[in-house]
């Protein structure tokens, strides 16, 4: 993981803390933070992700890679069709997805309502592009 200060808060947000707000790295999702960030120095990401009824995707993510230490998705509510390099993935509400470092992801169709929950270990603040991958893909 990072090497940085440890930061080790305690935290506990409850549904009226905070709100869904746009602003966000993609404008189709509204999000929600969790305080975890703040609570771990920025070492761990955490937050609930919807689709914003006023802005539904047209194209979905485009072709992304994650690169963080560590990634992992619940889906909520609703569900999203998710290619996972060469993987069609179907995720439902009550599923969990690993997202392994360096991986690339494209959203395909998603529920008009959904809901996730992401946590990210932090490397890079925004996932980086990348073109849809062969089999593999490649830095």
């Amino acid at each position: 993981m990072n090497q940085h200060a440890v930061v080790n808060k305690f935290s506990h947000v409850k549904p009226g803390d905070t709100e869904f707000t746009g602003g966000g790295l993609r404008d189709f999702f509204l999000y929600r933070d969790l305080g975890i960030a703040a609570a771990t120095g920025g070492q761990v990401i955490c937050h609930l992700v919807k689709a914003n009824p006023d802005m539904p995707p047209v194209d979905g993510t485009g072709w992304h890679r994650h690169d963080c230490d560590f990634q992992i998705v619940i889906m909520i509510k609703g569900w999203a069709r998710f290619m996972y390099e060469d993987k069609p993935t179907l995720v439902q509400a009550g599923d969990v997805v690993h997202q392994r470092r360096g991986s690339c992801t494209i959203s395909t169709t998603t529920r008009r309502t959904w809901s996730i929950s992401k946590s990210s270990a932090r490397r890079t603040s925004r996932p980086s592009t990348c073109r849809r991958p062969p089999t593999r893909c490649r830095r």
